[in-house]
């Protein structure tokens, strides 16, 4: 199960971000589990890991989601990372979600039959001319 402090994090940044629909949310929950079995993550700042797991459900939303795929300046004042930020933690923390195709429950409609699926395609993920900012 996930560290209760990256829970914490990653339920204050989605509830203070309107903008944000079920299935972001709900890919976002599922990678913060998924990344609970690397060991090597336990080193890395729980805030930071819940952003990472946050902007790479934003980033992979599916194309026909009417929300953005940006990582915004609401999103940077929230949780306090810009996008360089979480670029560099997922290329260089969560190199395991690289093509993982995640399934899961949608956490808002409480249907147990409603399941949200993506796939994790870290090479999509922003680049910044100039190097990270």
């Amino acid at each position: 199960n996930p560290n209760p402090e990256q829970v914490h994090y990653l339920c204050t940044y989605c509830a203070a971000l309107p903008q944000l629909d079920d299935a972001t949310i709900s890919v976002a929950l599922e990678l913060l589990v998924l990344c609970t079995r690397e060991y090597h993550l336990l080193q890395t700042p729980p805030n930071l890991l819940a952003a990472s797991c946050l902007g790479l459900a934003v980033w992979n939303r599916p194309a026909s989601a009417a929300c953005s795929h940006e990582w915004d300046a609401s999103m940077v004042s929230y949780t306090g990372f810009g996008a360089a930020a979480l670029v560099a933690c997922c290329e260089a923390e969560l190199h395991m979600l690289r093509d993982k195709h995640v399934s899961c429950r949608s956490i808002a409609s409480g249907l147990r039959a409603r399941s949200i699926h993506a796939t994790i395609m870290l090479m999509d993920l922003p680049t910044f001319s100039g190097g990270r900012q």
